[in-house]
């Protein structure tokens, strides 16, 4: 009957040490490692204890103590370990010198004494120093270590004991029963430390993610896939960048659809429904709790199940509008770039190509006569004040848009803006043949004042003028407007056309940098434009903190229309 118990508690520490192998091959701590092998060291010395009820010989008893000696031995490597402090060498040392007597002892057939002394003792040094690393490293309670090393003490010295006294007297079952249940309580405490250690582990880990997760700007998210859809995380920092809590998305499965537009619901859903397996990076444009556009990054995975079907979702939300707005106007400002580019190249082309003809034709004789050498010289020179337009217009708008363009502000009344700019560009249309209408009341407008740089304010005037003269040769009117709004807030000029107009299509573009319509007069001849003049106006205007826009009606007319603050003091 004892024999049988002593092959029960045999068993039942084997199962022990597979424990720890299970545990060590999840975790992969080497504490772990060593302190399964002393049991399988363990579990082999009972092995040579069983051997021995079964034939008692001397030589199962020398190799049960020294894999004891073992057996202790990795306990006190795996301590070390455990402590994440290097084995001392000297320990490797002491071991081999150990193995070298015990070999020599069992090869020179010693007595009994002289072989189990010196193990005997070493194994109560090592227990010691287990003892003492325990109650030093255990994170607990004074008196649970204190027990701990109790239980290691009674063992490490029971067993040394029963090693000595096997020599003397013949013993009984129930002392190796004894020892095997110290052992597997020895097992237990050591058990017990891991949890612990796992579990002071874990919740420093839980915290540190905790405290990243709640700190972060990110949003981070898991939801459930699987038996039914539902958030079971949303981070507090949600509510920072979208003013939507988590409780939101706690309580609607489906909350995500509140935070896009009806052209985006698609997108989205294939994010929190996927069908397979994936981990990549969705940017979508999502909308505040208040109705503001931001763009979402979202970054998930799919988290799948042992048959490969997903069963939740994973992921971050971060708010990457600066990158997205600083992304397109990057592309804006390539596509800006190769506008230009292309716009210098055509525009440049044609007078050039002009010039360079009419320059040959008169260095090679072609052109011999008076008349035709000045008809050549007045094309020259006419394309090259094209030119020369071309490149102020360029250079003036991109000083204006890089901030590089100075005004000199002055003011004046609205009837003193009023009369320059009819006396610089009226002129012009009359000799043009047209007949200008023009409408204002001195009176009024001189009792209101505004803050203009007068040579851009007349440059634009101009430009407004010379276009509609250009797109009005065959009507020849022209109507020149200058009032002050019904509020008294604004100084507001039109230029008023019955030309060829423009076309619904092309009215909210005509102030884009490079945009032309391809407009024709009624000989249906195609009329030049370079597509910067009203662009430069806008430009002026809006350094002006005025606005600038035009009405039409095709085969009708155009109205252009520029609108200046009235200053007020205070």
């Amino acid at each position: 009957m004892n024999f049988t118990w002593l092959l029960i508690f045999a068993i039942l520490t084997f199962l022990i040490s597979t424990m720890y192998f299970y545990m060590f091959s999840r975790k992969q701590e080497k504490f772990m490692q060593y302190w399964g092998f002393s049991w399988v060291a363990y579990s082999c010395s009972l092995l040579c204890l069983v051997l021995y009820f079964s034939e008692p010989l001397e030589i199962f008893l020398e190799i049960r103590k020294v894999i004891d000696m073992f057996n202790l031995l990795l306990l006190l490597f795996g301590t070390y370990s455990f402590m994440h402090v290097k084995t001392p060498a000297y320990w490797y040392r002491f071991s081999l010198y150990m193995l070298l007597l015990a070999v020599i002892c069992m090869v020179y057939r010693f007595d009994l004494l002289s072989f189990y002394l010196p193990i005997s003792i070493y194994q109560i040094i090592i227990t010691i120093f287990i003892c003492y690393n325990v109650f030093r490293k255990w994170n607990v309670a004074k008196g649970e270590r204190i027990i701990a090393v109790l239980v290691f003490l009674t063992w490490g010295f029971g067993k040394s004991l029963l090693s000595i006294a096997e020599i003397f007297i013949s013993l009984e079952y129930n002392l190796y029963i004894t020892e095997l249940m110290l052992s597997n309580i020895v097992n237990f405490c050591i058990l017990t430390i891991y949890v612990v250690y796992t579990r002071s582990e874990n919740d420093l880990v839980d915290s540190l993610y905790k405290t990243v997760v709640e700190n972060s700007k990110d949003a981070f998210f898991y939801y459930k896939l699987q038996p039914y859809n539902a958030f079971q995380y949303v981070s507090p920092s949600i509510e920072d960048f979208t003013g939507f809590t988590p409780s939101s998305f706690y309580s609607n499965p489906q909350f995500y659809l509140h935070m896009v537009s009806d052209d985006q619901v698609e997108e989205i859903t294939d994010i929190f429904n996927p069908k397979e397996a994936y981990s990549e990076l969705h940017t979508i444009e999502l909308c505040r709790k208040s109705g503001e556009k931001f763009w979402g990054e979202f970054s998930c995975t799919v988290l799948n199940d042992e048959h490969g079907e997903p069963i939740a979702l994973e992921g971050t939300l971060r708010d990457v509008t600066k990158l997205k707005t600083a992304e397109m106007e990057q592309l804006e400002a390539t596509r800006g770039r190769n506008m230009l580019l292309s716009y210098i190249s055509h525009e440049l082309r044609t007078p050039i190509t002009s010039i360079a003809g009419y320059l040959t034709a008169l260095s090679d004789g072609t052109m011999s006569s008076d008349k035709e050498k000045a008809e050549a010289m007045d094309i020259i020179t006419s394309k090259t004040l094209t030119l020369k337009k071309l490149v102020d217009e360029l250079d003036q708008l991109t000083k204006i848009e890089t901030h590089q363009f100075t005004f000199n502000f002055e003011s004046y009344t609205a009837a003193e803006a009023t009369a320059m700019m009819i006396s610089c560009s009226v002129s012009d249309a009359r000799s043009a043949g047209f007949d200008v209408y023009i409408d204002y009341d001195a009176n009024l407008l001189s009792d209101h004042w505004i803050i203009i740089d007068a040579d851009r304010i007349n440059q634009v005037f101009s430009n407004l003028v010379n276009n509609s003269i250009k797109y009005s040769m065959n009507t020849k009117k022209l109507w020149l407007d200058f009032e002050i709004d019904d509020n008294e807030e604004n100084f507001m000029v039109s230029v008023k056309d019955s030309g060829i107009g423009i076309k619904d299509q092309h009215i909210s573009h005509i102030f884009d940098r490079f945009y032309r319509a391809d407009v024709k007069d009624n000989t249906l001849h195609t009329i030049e434009g370079r597509g910067l003049g009203l662009t430069l106006c806008k430009e002026i205007i809006n350094a002006h903190q005025g606005e600038i826009f035009a009405e039409s009606t095709y085969g009708t007319g155009s109205t252009f229309t520029f609108i200046i603050p009235i200053f007020k003091e205070g």
